[in-house]
């Protein structure tokens, strides 16, 4: 399964929504998927030090002096600024809102390291996997208080990943949820906006339409950009920069981090109140510690330094920000969404799109709702009820039919860095060399599958043969490309980036230089999967990608 090609025949699917600032899961039984698909269920959890229940946890980790393990979620934020009061906890690991930092890697290691919180270093690998640990074993339990007798072996696993996320950064989610007890051969990569729109009928930046069969068609290529929330967050950051100084700041950030928790989640529940009919002032508690370091560093209070500003106000120890002020917060993210969809409708594929249907759990957003609604009030813009699930609840209903979205169309060129005969008065003269008397031109493209071609799942698209270049040679290491250019000639051309390495076993070396290898490759699962079969016989061979540095 671990390709998505075939359809699921396990009891159970299980789906985990690792998101970048709220994660959680989700599961259905067969028996009940066949009656009703979406019939789902997920787990209610406690938000840590505030009253009542959430349907997601925040995606935060916190390891012990020691580096072991010790929580995730509201668990691991309450425990964190526990030991910030106390002032012990400098030497503890606490991380949070992490996932995209293999958004923004351009190059993706194995060893990468992850700075926490209070600026310890632990590795990038170590975080996701305990993280992603944590919500498997506790999704095994759930179902154990539910159902009876479901074994462990008798569930797939969906985990989400964004459309935007590079190939390296899908095989190191992989690789995170293999070595935290998810089976690679029971586990499938969903796209998030693919799988709200297998929950929802259509889809937000993934353009698709529905087929008469039921099956999704992928008709625009999966993009987008790291424009949510936490894109909100920064500007409320800034904002709070631009009152009290970087300076200021630095110190309250790092000398007295309970408070600076304290205050990053006053304005997390205080965001969603925020919406374009607003009249009223947001409050918020400034913490006292911040009043005094500002005084110390700029030598007047914080409240004088600010009373001619008329856009906020003073309360005791309470900051009211007007709702223009407040309502700017959004303005970049949105102003960023909604450029890239004037892009999008621009494309000949997509120009008589209707319905915009907006899902995830930025879409909740009433300031995000009404930049949509206010900037394509030709379209009918959708949100469903509990716009946030509907990605965990897709990933479930694509965990039992990963074929449902069937095209997908390639994002990049992708090919192998290759050695082909030199073309004299065509090949650049720097790219010849010659073996066993024979010129070949070096760095040449050998495509496997084209940007914008719409590829069926399971399908092997062009295979191509292989000979290994030594008589002895026992692994054919094969460099991977991907370009934006449709029909590239040479891996060093500008549009041209390196992937990684797909290496295949040719460890009989009978037959030496002349041995042929074909190799295939699938793109139209979530993630790219490769075969290759010696030619001559027909024997299946070891072949795999590395796209890790």
């Amino acid at each position: 399964m671990a390709c998505g090609e075939t359809i699921s025949e396990s009891l159970l699917v299980a789906a985990i929504d690792f998101g970048t600032t709220f994660s959680g899961y989700a599961f259905a039984i067969r028996n009940d998927y066949k009656v009703d698909p979406t019939r789902v269920s997920g787990s209610h959890w406690h938000t840590g030090s505030q009253p009542g229940l959430s349907l997601k946890t925040p995606t935060c980790i916190l390891f012990n002096q020691n580096q072991v393990f010790e929580s995730f979620g509201g668990e691991a934020e309450d425990k964190y600024t526990e030991l910030a009061q106390e002032e012990e906890h400098m030497d503890w690991f606490f991380f949070k809102r992490f996932k995209m930092q293999l958004y923004d890697k351009k190059e993706i290691s194995r060893d990468f390291m992850l700075e926490g919180e209070n600026g310890c270093l632990m590795p990038a690998m170590r975080v996701f996997t305990e993280s992603i640990k944590f919500l498997r074993m506790h999704l095994e339990e759930h179902i154990r208080s539910k159902t009876d007798g479901i074994k462990p072996q008798e569930i797939d696993w969906v985990l989400t990943v964004p459309a935007i996320w590079s190939d390296p950064a899908k095989q190191f989610m992989r690789e995170a949820a293999n070595n935290g007890g998810i089976p690679n051969s029971r586990l499938i990569l969903a796209l998030e906006p693919e799988a709200a729109s297998i929950y929802c009928g259509t889809i937000d930046i993934t353009v698709q339409e529905i087929k008469p069969d039921g099956n999704i068609k992928q008709i625009y290529m999966a993009n987008g950009g790291d424009w949510g929330g936490v894109k909100v967050d920064q500007a409320f950051d800034e904002f709070m920069l631009d009152i009290v100084g970087m300076e200021t700041m630095d110190k309250f950030r790092n000398e007295d981090k309970a408070e600076y928790l304290s205050l990053c989640r006053e304005f997390e529940v205080k965001k969603r109140g925020i919406r374009p009919d607003s009249t009223a002032k947001i409050t918020l508690r400034i913490p006292l510690i911040l009043s005094e370091k500002f005084q110390e560093v700029k030598g007047v209070s914080l409240k004088d330094s600010f009373k001619s500003n008329k856009s906020m106000s003073w309360i005791g120890d309470k900051l009211r920000v007007d709702p223009d002020t407040a309502k700017d917060f959004y303005s970049e993210t949105c102003r960023q969404i909604t450029h890239h969809l004037n892009g999008i409708f621009q494309e000949p594929a997509v120009v008589d799109t209707e319905i915009i249907l907006m899902v995830g759990g930025f879409s909740e957003s009433q300031m995000l709702q009404e930049a949509i609604k206010s900037a394509y009030q030709n379209k009918t813009v959708i949100i469903p009820e509990e716009a946030g699930l509907a990605v965990l609840k897709g990933a479930v209903q694509f965990g039992f039919n990963p074929k449902v979205i069937n095209p997908r169309i390639s994002r990049f060129t992708y090919g192998i860095s290759t050695n082909k005969r030199f073309r004299p008065h065509t090949d650049p003269e720097d790219k010849k060399q010659i073996v066993n008397d024979i010129m070949y031109c070096r760095d040449r493209f050998g495509k496997h599958v084209e940007r914008g071609q719409p590829i069926e799942v399971g399908e092997v698209t062009d295979q191509r043969t292989y000979n290994p270049l030594k008589g002895d040679q026992r692994r054919i290491r094969l460099p991977i490309y991907a370009s934006r250019a449709v029909d590239p000639e040479y891996i060093d051309e500008t549009e041209c980036s390196y992937l990684g390495d797909l290496e295949v076993d040719v460890s009989d070396i009978r037959g030496g230089c002349e041995r042929e290898v074909v190799v295939g490759m699938r793109f139209g699962g979530t993630d790219i999967a490769v075969e290759a079969v010696v030619k001559s016989t027909g024997e299946k061979v070891d072949a795999r990608f590395n796209f890790l540095r």
